[in-house]
């Protein structure tokens, strides 16, 4: 016999997202992130409070395809930030800050309806010096 109830259980919170609106329960209480909330429950306990939007994955792709980086890479002028998000507005700026040895670049996008965000050829205008491993 199938299940009526389904159980998850963490210690810092689960987020339930589709599209740009993002349900959160955490130790806080139960957060909502969307532009049409509607407060018609009948149960009256329920309130809400805004999800400030987090990173959750970031990665490099190289080249107009975008192809996934996976290990080292001998270039970087063509390098592109895929940033996936929680809890931000599709058109809302997400701010980044990589570190290159001692230097911190700082880049924003605008969030796509999926949540996600790219920056294309993020280095193409830096000259970065690498030194290598002792």
């Amino acid at each position: 016999e199938a299940s009526q109830e389904i159980n998850l259980d963490t210690t810092d919170g689960i987020s339930l997202k589709c599209g740009g609106n993002v349900l959160t329960v955490d130790n806080s209480g139960i957060h909502f992130k969307t532009p049409n909330f509607a407060n018609n429950s009948a149960h009256g306990g329920v309130s809400a409070t805004e999800v400030k939007g987090t990173i959750i994955n970031s990665y490099f792709s190289y080249g107009e395809e975008q192809i996934r980086l996976n290990s080292i890479s001998r270039h970087y002028v063509d390098l592109n930030l895929h940033i996936e998000t929680l809890g931000y507005s599709t058109g809302e700026n997400v701010n980044v800050n990589v570190k290159v040895g001692e230097k911190i670049y700082s880049f924003s996008s605008k969030v796509e309806k999926d949540g996600s965000a790219i920056i294309l050829d993020i280095f193409k205008n830096e000259s970065l010096i690498f030194k290598e491993k002792e």
